[in-house]
């Protein structure tokens, strides 16, 4: 513990055809209430056969820990609160190691939805609520919605227990520092979003929907977020990513856009980790975490110096965008 604190938050649910008691997430801080701290959200293994994303937040969670005494780290955990979700398609995970090496999706389960009379799954990665099966693309518009897809969205946004939990979590905290100053962020914001996943060496901040960054200050904060961690991750592996939403293709409903889109979370991106395949070498689970421990430190310490505020470009935050009275549980789907 090094003079960290371990905390758990669970929320429960009710899932596609069984009940979940709740979904942990730990929190590692030090000093002070955690709920008034911002929050750096880290997620891996949404995607169940990318065991990499998975072990390097393990990787960074043991880092927090193993450092917090660090003079460094130390004044990160003071200021920040830590918070990590993994693996988090823990069904699809666990399959991945006892059935199927290269299953994507979820392990859910609907009658009628599928695949050769097998369980279909979701791909949870496409089941966020924004933007949610929006494509211009005819032929990619179909596989979002063929059961037996690797990219199929679901029947409708957070129809995944996992996404659904991962949400309600940011959407708590957002909600509640909204309320505590009503126009501006209060305490206990969301003030960065990652997502890990594997393999493109890439940084994919919003909007993953249009593949085109956002226009404003927004936009110039993420591609110099994106520069900052390049550096970082420059000096401790040599290597340098890929950068853009333009990366890849678009995609609709992902994570880091409804987290920008919705929260107004800035700091947030999909971040593709290393390799020439998703079966990487247990022998190089060490070196892709150093290397993204140190992007961790190099993000906290851009947002302590950019700030970690969320947008008054979209979201939440954004003057004019939605009715202060409404709860953002009624906002997280635009047509």
């Amino acid at each position: 513990m090094a003079g960290a604190r371990r905390l758990f938050a669970g929320t429960p649910w009710i899932g596609n055809d069984c009940y979940f008691p709740s979904q942990t997430v730990l929190e590692i801080t030090k000093d002070g209430n955690s709920a008034e701290k911002p929050c750096i959200f880290l997620e891996g293994g949404i995607h169940s056969r990318e065991w990499i994303a998975t072990s390097t937040v393990l990787y960074i969670a043991g880092s927090l820990l193993r450092e917090a005494e660090k003079s460094d780290v130390q004044l990160l955990l003071k200021h920040f609160v830590f918070t990590l979700l993994v693996p988090v398609n823990p069904d699809g995970y666990v399959y991945t190691w006892e059935v199927d090496r290269m299953w994507r999706k979820t392990r859910s389960d609907r009658p009628n939805l599928q695949c050769d009379g097998k369980v279909a799954g979701v791909d949870a990665n496409r089941n966020w609520g924004f933007t949610f099966g929006k494509t211009a693309d005819k032929s990619y518009e179909s596989l979002l919605h063929d059961p037996c897809s690797s990219v199929f969205i679901g029947p409708k946004p957070f129809s995944e227990p996992e996404t659904k939990a991962a949400s309600d979590y940011m959407k708590q905290r957002q909600e509640k520092s909204l309320q505590l100053k009503s126009e501006t962020a209060g305490p206990g914001y969301v003030a960065a979003f990652i997502d890990y996943h594997s393999y493109a060496e890439a940084m994919l901040p919003p909007w993953a929907y249009t593949a085109e960054t956002p226009s404003g200050p927004d936009g110039v904060y993420q591609t110099e977020m994106t520069k900052s961690l390049n550096r970082a991750f420059f000096n401790t592996s040599g290597r340098t990513f890929h950068a853009g939403a333009d990366v890849f293709p678009p995609d609709p409903g992902t994570g880091p856009d409804w987290a920008y889109g919705l929260l107004g979370i800035r700091a947030t991106m999909t971040i593709e980790l290393e390799g020439h395949s998703f079966c990487l070498p247990a022998t190089q689970i060490q070196n892709v975490g150093q290397e993204q421990w140190a992007g961790v430190k190099a993000l906290a310490s851009f947002i302590q110096k950019h700030g970690g505020e969320p947008s008054t470009e979209t979201g939440l935050f954004a003057p004019g965008w939605a009715p202060r009275a409404v709860r953002i549980e009624s906002l997280f789907w635009r047509e």
